[in-house]
């Protein structure tokens, strides 16, 4: 668990991690989203290190997948 944001979700899981709009993003929601971004790139072949390019907004799903 070396991310910071799943240290986080470990403590403090139910606590606001993101406001936008309309919408409030726990910790663990975040963490989730993150995780999945992990794997669809690791699917792909991506592995620690490689560089991708991002296109994007301020979204909870854009800031999840930096």
């Amino acid at each position: 668990m070396n991310c910071p944001i799943a240290k986080r979700a470990a403590s403090a899981a139910d606590h606001p991690a993101l406001h936008n709009d309309d919408c409030v993003v726990s910790y663990r929601e975040l963490n989730e989203r993150v995780t999945y971004f992990q794997a669809c790139l690791t699917s792909k072949g991506l592995k620690p290190g490689d560089r991708v390019g991002l296109l994007g907004y301020g979204t909870v799903d854009y800031i999840a997948s930096l």
